[in-house]
């Protein structure tokens, strides 16, 4: 390796390019999940909280389940309940 510095240079500068370049383009962060949010009361708290689930990048609340019956309904069939 002392002979070949193009070879000792490869073996170390490929890797660092390699990790360089993943760690900018790999994201590990997940985004716009699809939660159904199911509140029993009318609370202020409850609708902060949706809020900031829908004004999150994180989450993307695609319907508001108003009764139990209605989310086991749709729970099993594996459709999404229709857009609020």
């Amino acid at each position: 390796m002392r002979r070949d510095r193009l070879t000792l240079a490869m073996m170390v500068g490929i890797p660092a390019i390699q990790l360089m370049l993943f760690g900018f383009a790999i994201r590990a962060e997940v985004r716009h999940l699809p939660p159904w949010c199911w509140t029993r009361r009318g609370a202020a708290e409850s609708r902060t909280l949706v809020a900031t689930l829908q004004n999150s990048p994180f989450f993307d609340v695609i319907a508001h389940i108003h009764s139990r019956a209605e989310a086991e309904a749709w729970i099993p069939a594996g459709a999404t309940p229709r857009r609020r």
